[in-house]
């Protein structure tokens, strides 16, 4: 009986884990849908009759413009944001952000953690390893953040040491930096998306493996700090 409980306790964790993000993504998508159909859809009929598009009389609101405005606000919030104006918009939204007590430690922490995975080039957060951590013969999973800073090396005495961020389960958003010599980690031919599974759903979905694994999956050291100073001459 017991062995049935913690089978279905298994299988309820899962479907709610696995539930969780798609419910959050809904919500906030039919929250932009709510806003923008009851605040846009009367003047978009107002619009669309003074474009000459025969409308019913009694159309007060077009059915299917919240999703299309909801659309298009994202896509346009995209193009937007990559342009020099849009950029510097942002800026300013990040440095008000930044400013608010309590708010901007969660802001700051969230912005850079989607920065770092949406990045389309360099290996931040694009290469899964695995490493022994807390301890010796117990493993972990991790991404390759970056190379370890010069001045870690350096009191470290060690060189090719790489930042590992330690994700938690069950949310991965929060977790560990450790730094690890290079030569242990061991990288896993997995995706960042199968590795977010298996940690959000706590080891109960074993993800897929890639096909290959890139050749050159870990960063490149920092170049190392300079020690050289200036003598001063009288």
């Amino acid at each position: 009986m017991s062995q049935e409980r913690n089978s279905f306790q298994k299988i309820f964790i899962s479907g709610l884990l696995i539930l969780i993000p798609i419910v959050a993504t809904l919500f906030v998508l039919g929250f932009l849908f709510n806003f923008l159909d009851s605040w846009l859809s009367p003047y978009g009929a107002e619009i669309l009759r003074a474009l000459g598009v025969n409308l019913p009389a009694d159309w007060k609101k077009v059915p299917g413009f919240g999703i299309l405005a909801t659309f298009l606000l994202i896509v346009g919030t995209g193009l937007f944001a990559s342009h020099y104006l849009g950029r510097r918009l942002l800026k300013l939204v990040d440095s008000f952000m930044g400013s608010l007590p309590v708010v901007n430690h969660v802001y700051s922490g969230m912005r850079q953690l989607v920065d770092a995975f949406s990045a389309s080039e360099g290996t931040a957060f694009k290469t899964v390893v695995m490493l022994e951590f807390p301890r010796k013969g117990i493993w972990t999973l991790g991404f390759i953040s970056a190379p370890a800073a010069a001045w870690a090396q350096r009191v470290l005495k060690k060189k090719d040491m790489v930042n590992v961020f330690i994700p938690a389960a069950p949310l991965p958003s929060q977790g560990l930096l450790v730094l690890v010599p290079k030569s242990q980690v061991k990288v896993l031919p997995l995706s960042v998306e199968e590795t977010f599974k298996i940690i959000a759903t706590m080891g109960l979905v074993s993800g897929k493996e890639k096909p290959t694994v890139p050749a050159a999956v870990l960063p490149e050291p920092a170049p190392p700090a300079s020690r050289t100073e200036k003598k001063s001459h009288p």
